[in-house]
């Protein structure tokens, strides 16, 4: 059986999956005409709403496609009646997240909060009118049925694509139109069918596609990559793969909310030794793959976008014959001799020696007068226990500015008047990406009064992003805090510091007083 791509729009997953915002669950049955329009083309397919699950009917390059989406259970199939065989999925995973629409939106949602402008009538139905504005810029448009439950009209300005409900039928509908019709198998593929609103991709990315089909002596992983910070930010995964076997990488765009995505492959031996690094730009729909020859020795793969890009990987590796994996060997240990044998600060970092034998190690180098090595074997014991610290606030200074270490000698403040707070923060997560270390951190303020009630605060009042080349466990930061409105009394100040790279958070509590 031919291997046949499944990639829908991001128009398509917005359009349809926006109500998620505003319903629970559809009002009603019907049974409608859906119209997708793109710059070039527009096509016209067939949708079923029944409670929480749906179904499209459409044509594509010569096949039908039915694709079935169950949010009770979770599940999403996607159809092929000619050849009676259909694809079963977790909307959770990322080829469902790649096709479902209803997942697609939360991501979008993640990011841009949708705005109600007002109520509008489209083909026969009154609805809710919703803007997504990112930055100052109108993404997407879109207007949903106060009575179905649905939308009824999409705008994808970015694109400019669209998608319409017309001719919509109210009534009862069979249960079987959502159900898996008897006779069909699984699809015994890498690769899932094309969606009802695919575009016709470039012939470069259907070599791509053709270079891409699974050999059955591979390896295979499929994942996403959602960016998720500023146009600078870059948002990261790693995937460790075998050094021994071919690797070869496929990069697909599909973002929701953007046109192109930016981002950069890079390619380690071990923690620290960097062999390759792709950059890459590419728009919706476009894919570009590169092919790394054993010889390379690749053990960690770290895919990277930037900003709110997002993009599917499609990773296989092929497995050597045993004449190819003798020469290999061979050229290895040639290789090897050449170069000296000092062990790396990754392969220290990850010794399987316990704390306390990294500890009695240090004691054994201090006895013996190499303070160097007892400093650094103090270090890998710090290291080894690091993230089981929970995070926590210590050393908390009042000072008179930021930048300077200059304690203030009393907690007395004007109305108005800045307070500094100086603090070293300890158990922080410290994210590998590559050879560089990320330290990330938030934080929320509450203003109480004395016995504890609360007056007033706000979130979000600092975002901290440090990257080091070296794990870094000494981390302080400066809090600036100007209050207005309050009385002269006693209060306190609650902070509480958020890790953006796992789920641990500390308070804090600084008394004050004002004095008016």
């Amino acid at each position: 059986m031919g291997k046949t791509a499944l990639k829908c729009s991001g128009l398509f997953l917005l359009g349809v999956a926006v109500i998620l915002s505003y319903s629970v669950s559809f009002a009603g049955s019907f049974k409608a005409d859906v119209t997708f329009s793109e710059a070039n083309r527009s096509s016209v397919g067939k949708i079923y709403v029944k409670g929480s699950r749906y179904r499209i009917e459409h044509r594509e390059d010569g096949q039908n496609v039915v694709i079935l989406v169950n949010r009770d259970t979770g599940i999403t199939r996607v159809l092929l009646p000619s050849k009676k065989v259909y694809l079963e999925m977790r909307n959770t995973d990322p080829r469902s997240l790649m096709n479902n629409p209803f997942e697609s939106i939360r991501y979008t949602e993640t990011r841009i909060k949708p705005k109600k402008t007002g109520t509008e009538t489209i083909n026969g139905y009154e609805c809710d009118k919703y803007i997504f504005v990112d930055n100052g810029t109108k993404l997407i448009t879109e207007w949903v049925s106060t009575s179905l439950g649905f939308p009824i009209k999409m705008i994808n300005h970015s694109s400019n694509n669209s998608v319409e409900i017309k001719s919509i039928k109210e009534g009862a509908l069979n249960s079987a139109l959502f159900e898996l019709p008897s006779g069909y198998s699984t699809m015994q593929t890498g690769r899932t069918p094309k969606s009802a609103t695919s575009q016709k991709e470039p012939t470069q990315t259907q070599a791509v596609q053709k270079e891409c089909t699974r050999p059955q002596n591979t390896q295979f992983q499929e994942f996403r990559v959602d960016g998720k910070g500023r146009e600078t930010d870059v948002s990261s995964i790693e995937k460790t793969v075998n050094p021994d076997e071919k690797l070869v990488i496929r990069i697909t765009a599909d973002c929701p909310v953007r046109p192109e995505s930016k981002g950069k492959v890079s390619l380690y031996q071990d923690e620290y030794k960097k062999v390759q690094e792709m950059q890459f730009t590419l728009k919706n729909g476009e894919s570009k793959t590169w092919e790394l020859p054993a010889e390379k020795q690749v053990k960690y793969t770290i895919f990277g976008v930037y900003g709110t890009g997002r993009i599917m990987v499609s990773m296989h590796q092929v497995k050597l014959e045993a004449k190819q994996k003798v020469a290999l060997a061979k050229e290895m240990k040639q290789k090897s001799a050449k170069q000296e044998s000092t062990p790396s600060l990754s392969k220290l970092r990850r010794s399987p020696s316990s704390f306390s034998t990294l500890l009695h190690n240090a004691e054994r180098s201090y006895s013996n007068g190499d303070t160097a090595s007892a400093v650094l074997d103090l270090r890998k014991a710090i290291l080894s226990v690091w993230d089981s610290v929970p995070l926590k606030v210590v050393n908390a200074v009042l000072v008179k500015d930021t930048g300077t270490y200059t304690p203030k000698p009393d907690n007395v403040y004007k109305p108005g008047e800045p307070i500094y707070i100086h603090c070293e923060i300890l158990g922080h997560k410290l994210k590998r990406v590559g050879n560089v270390y990320h330290v990330g951190l938030g934080a929320d303020f509450v203003v109480m009064s004395e016995d504890g009630t609360e007056l007033g605060g706000k979130e979000n009042v600092l975002t901290i992003e440090k990257s080091t080349p070296l794990p870094n466990t000494e981390f302080y930061i400066d809090l600036r805090y100007t209050i207005s409105g309050l009385a002269g009394g006693t209060y306190k100040i609650k902070t509480t510091i958020h890790d953006r790279n796992s789920s641990k958070s500390a308070t804090l509590l600084t008394p004050i007083k004002i004095e008016e």
